[in-house]
């Protein structure tokens, strides 16, 4: 099977696993240049038209200061011969930083995402694409696993509060292995952010993470985390007791707690009990 086949296939599956698209849906797709972006981009300029759904798709760049010049073009040439409508937005980020604030990649990111939004809201799309993968959602699971203490990532399908849109990421089971050969098979050479800012992202260390276990435990596991997410055991999850008439900051040192009780008979236990 053919790298193509296998990315639409796996588009597929998200579109219509999480009801991403429904008929008649403008869907806009936010084109950054990148390897991820142009996969979408190029995958939902294939579909539109002739799939089961119905539904049409535009790209839009977020221009930076820090864009590729050289590169637009090539972004153009892309979706000329997909027959999507191409449009181009620009923002100063670094224009909008408060004083005394640095530069980073999550502020350019929040700013581009906004003009995204914006943009979708006054043109009336109802769907906004983003180019996360397999591993982004992977690796926003850890990140709000070690960073926030609490057990999330990023979502397939969204609802945001404030805009009537509705966020879709159609390469939720692609991974970024697959991106590239993809981008390499249509022949497209990525367009750069000259920023120079993302070197020492928290992203790319828990990438790195990410990587070592996928190295330890076989290529297999990438999917397997991924699947993981879908199957919460909640009932082998912790959880404090809602309305306890002792709570322990009530308890003292005379109090019975867990060192006053008899240590189990280990050898009695099944692996049941180990859960």
């Amino acid at each position: 099977m053919g790298i193509r086949t296998t990315v639409s296939k796996r588009v597929d599956k998200a579109i219509l696993g999480y009801g991403m698209i429904r008929p008649g849906d403008r869907v806009l797709v936010g084109l950054s240049g990148g390897k991820d972006s142009v996969t979408l981009t190029h995958q939902l300029g294939s579909k539109a038209g002739r799939y089961p759904i119905p539904f049409t798709v535009e790209a839009v760049h977020i221009r930076t200061e820090y864009a590729d010049i050289d590169g637009l073009d090539r972004l153009a040439q892309l979706c000329d011969r997909l027959g999507v409508p191409l449009h181009q937005v620009e923002v100063s980020v670094t224009g909008r930083l408060k004083p005394g604030r640095k530069m980073s990649c999550y502020w350019c990111s929040t700013q581009r995402r906004t003009e995204l939004l914006r943009y979708a809201d006054a043109h009336g799309f109802d769907r906004i694409a983003l180019g996360h993968h397999m591993d982004d959602i992977l690796e926003t699971f850890l990140m709000n696993l070690t960073q926030k203490a609490e057990i999330s990532t990023m979502l397939p399908l969204l609802k945001y509060d404030r805009y009537p849109q509705w966020i879709i990421r159609p390469l939720a089971w692609v991974t970024e292995a697959q991106t590239d050969a993809y981008a390499a098979d249509i022949g497209y050479q990525a367009v750069r952010c000259r920023c120079g800012y993302d070197t020492t992202s928290r992203r790319k260390a828990i990438r790195r993470t990410l990587e070592t276990i996928i190295a330890a435990e076989g290529e297999a596991s990438r999917e397997r985390m991924m699947k993981a997410l879908h199957a919460v055991r909640t009932d082998y999850m912790p959880r404090y007791v809602e309305d306890q008439p002792v709570h322990p900051g009530d308890l003292t040192a005379d109090s019975p707690n867990d060192r006053d009780l008899p240590d189990p008979d280990e050898s009695s236990l099944t692996d049941a009990d180990w859960v």
